[in-house]
């Protein structure tokens, strides 16, 4: 995983912290050049899920897939997600995971 990839998440986790703190309520997406960015808040596991997508992606498909993302990724790493201390490369093979099920 490269620096970037590592950025980006916590950038937008931050923004996304900083809106919950000044408003109340947080942002449901960012729109940036060509990609969209999806923010869901789980708020019963204390979560911020970030989903990017093209923009011309359908908000309700995009919506769709990811409570099936949220609901398989805690499936996979609840176990994890207990004692979760910031360390993330347990969640790398995730993405394959995806794909084979054909959700990417």
């Amino acid at each position: 995983m490269d620096e970037y990839s590592l950025l980006v998440p916590s950038f937008l986790s931050a923004i996304q912290t900083f809106s919950t703190g000044c408003s109340g309520s947080g942002i449901k997406s960012i729109e940036c050049n060509r990609i969209k960015f999806f923010f869901y808040n789980d708020d019963v596991h204390d979560l911020c899920y970030i989903f990017s997508t093209k923009i011309k992606c359908s908000s309700k498909k995009v919506n769709s897939k990811i409570q099936k993302i949220v609901s398989l990724f805690y499936q996979e790493y609840s176990s994890y997600l207990k004692n979760f201390t910031g360390e993330v490369t347990m969640f790398n093979q995730f993405p394959d995971a995806l794909i084979k099920l054909k959700m990417v």
